[in-house]
């Protein structure tokens, strides 16, 4: 695993931490101050994520394939919208 990864790994896992810690409460104290801290690094990751990403990708070469399968794209992207909607549904429950 390069270093880069490594990095990007270990701040997800630090993500989930303090996810985790911010809906709680320790010793009558409410942990929701931690969210001030959570944003910036997931806004972070998810930028240093996308770079990574378009280092990996040739995004010409997807749009490409988007247009030449236009039907199976939109299956496949209405299927993954459903999935999503129905995981949130169920998260929010």
């Amino acid at each position: 695993m390069t270093n880069k990864i490594k990095n990007i790994v270990l701040t997800y896992i630090l993500l989930f931490v303090f996810g985790f810690f911010a809906k709680r409460e320790v010793f009558g104290i409410n942990l929701d101050f931690l969210w001030i801290v959570y944003l910036p690094i997931a806004t972070y990751i998810s930028i240093v994520t996308f770079d990574l990403l378009t280092n990996y990708i040739d995004f010409d070469e997807m749009d490409k394939l988007k247009i030449d399968h236009k039907g199976q794209y939109i299956i496949a992207l209405s299927i993954l919208s459903a999935g999503f909607a129905i995981a949130t549904a169920i998260f929010l429950k």
